[in-house]
């Protein structure tokens, strides 16, 4: 019994033994998974805490705020637009800030001075001189426009009527922004032409009916599940999103697609701006 014992107990050791070979075996296996689990973690974790550092630096929880305040028109903390226009270890920040200042300010001396020294040295300052010309270019007019010429005026019409629209629909933009329900330009047009409201912008539009039989017959009336978006020139995330927001919900059952020229995000619209203003 005792012998009968005794080899059972060695068998018992070497099945505990062979067990932990195979378990160290299996973890050996696995180390090379793990240690590229590790690394996808560590990056990770790298990028999470380099953009909580700039978040940090550049305040965005303040400066949003801020920027909201502004594009709503209420009432804006001066001490703290202060302090966001004159940091210089954000030079993009505080051009961006100055140009929606300047949008938003009602063209007071005092607050487009502000404007120019906040943007003075940043390396697209020149996009505000372009904002400042043209506004100057669609507030010209009285006695001295009356009395051009009505060749030299039916020529710049055109193009007048189309850069008023333009800068008006930039001063709505960032005057009228009222989170959530807020509707951009294309949200709203596209909204009108899916419900079929009867808005002159929408009556404007040129209607092609591929099931039309004579140019006479009328257009359909029903609204539209499906809409192709396309922009001609610069598109961006937030007119793309808008449009999801506001029309392509769930509970509409709708279906947007958007495209654009190219997709401009806010730093390089900046520079577009600025490059307008080079000769």
């Amino acid at each position: 019994k005792t012998a009968s014992a005794g080899r059972g107990g060695d068998d018992g050791v070497q099945l505990v033994g062979e067990a932990a070979t195979k378990g160290l075996t299996e973890a050996i296996a696995l180390l090379p998974e793990m240690q590229e689990r590790k690394a996808r973690n560590e990056v990770h974790t790298n990028l999470l805490s380099a953009v909580l550092a700039d978040l940090k630096i550049r305040m965005l929880n303040k400066l949003n705020g801020l920027e909201k305040s502004m594009m709503q028109g209420a009432a804006v903390d001066l001490k703290e637009l202060e302090t966001f226009l004159s940091k210089e270890d954000t030079p993009n920040d505080r051009l961006r800030l100055g140009l929606i200042r300047f949008l938003t300010c009602g063209g007071g001396k005092e607050e487009v001075e502000q404007c120019e020294q906040a943007v003075e040295g940043c390396q697209d300052a020149a996009a505000l001189a372009y904002l400042k010309e043209l506004q100057m270019l669609l507030s010209m007019g009285g006695p001295q426009a009356a009395a051009e010429s009505e060749s030299a005026e039916a020529k710049f019409s055109g193009a007048a009527s189309w850069m008023r629209d333009a800068f008006s629909s930039a001063t709505t933009l960032a005057s009228s922004m009222m989170g959530a329900q807020w509707k951009t330009n294309a949200s709203r047009i596209v909204e009108g032409v899916m419900d079929q409201h009867g808005t002159p912008e929408v009556q404007q539009m040129l209607y092609l009916d591929p099931r039309a039989q004579s140019s006479g017959q009328q257009k359909v009336t029903t609204q539209y599940k499906e809409a192709l978006v396309f922009v001609v020139g610069g598109g961006n995330y937030i007119e793309y999103q808008n449009l999801q927001d506001v029309l392509a919900t769930e509970e509409s059952g709708r279906r947007v697609t958007y495209g654009s020229t190219e997709l401009v995000v806010p730093d390089a619209f900046v520079k577009q701006l600025a490059q307008l203003k080079q000769p």
